[in-house]
């Protein structure tokens, strides 16, 4: 497989290669491994053993000591889990900081950057929240409103184009054409103790702020293309 770059998550270079060699190889032992990556044998080993202390590989039982690689899509939502933890302890930390400094814009490039600043605005925000989306957007912030719910906070959406298979409460429909009158392509708007904007094509390209001139742009679009 190619090389996942793990390096941004707390593995090493060698435990990267290591994970890739692994998944190449199937249950393999450090001799295998160092062969492949061209590498001493103690170094692949030592990479292993990070692995597995990691959670991204599993030692079997018998000898020689032989690895087998965590399944990459369960390596993934490993990672997922562990960064959010993390995000979490840094929310908490941040939240509890007096509100000063500069209010920047903050640019959001590709579809899960835009996920996740949306789930944690509707979930977290003390205020009412307001959503415009296409039903695909909204199907993904399902979770995010049905805990809003669950927690007696108000939020209102409405669905671009149609409501159907949508599971927040929507209040109404958006024309698409209104969508088109006001933006060059589709785009989810969203108002929750800030504002978050994003285009979807042809890349998907979002802005989050709270500052009140961005806040109050983004308002004035929700209420010229819904009306309320």
């Amino acid at each position: 497989m190619p090389l996942v770059d793990l390096t941004p998550f707390g593995f090493t270079p060698t435990e990267a290669a290591a994970y890739s060699a692994l998944v190449d190889l199937g249950p393999a032992s450090g001799y295998a491994v160092a062969k492949r990556l061209g590498i001493a044998r103690a170094n692949a080993y030592q990479a292993l053993d990070g692995l597995v202390t990691k959670g991204a590989a599993a030692l079997l039982e018998g000898t020689p000591r032989r690895y087998r690689a965590l399944h990459p899509q369960a390596l993934l939502t490993l990672i997922i889990e562990h960064e959010t933890r993390k995000l979490d302890r840094l929310e908490r930390q941040v939240t509890a900081q007096p509100p000063q400094g500069a209010e920047p814009l903050i640019e959001l490039r590709g579809e899960r950057a835009v996920r996740e600043a949306a789930t944690r605005a509707i979930v977290r925000a003390d205020g009412p929240v307001r959503c415009v989306g296409r039903p695909a957007d909204l199907r993904e912030l399902g979770p995010a409103f049905r805990a809003r719910a669950a927690a007696g906070r108000p939020f209102t959406v409405w669905s671009v184009g149609t409501a159907e298979g949508v599971s927040p409460a929507v209040i109404a429909v958006v024309e698409p054409e209104r969508m088109a009158g006001l933006f060059a392509s589709p785009a989810f708007l969203l108002i929750a103790d800030g504002a978050l904007a994003a285009t979807l094509e042809p890349e998907i390209l979002g802005y989050w702020a709270t500052t009140p001139l961005v806040v109050g742009l983004v308002d004035a679009a929700i209420t010229s293309l819904t009306g309320a």
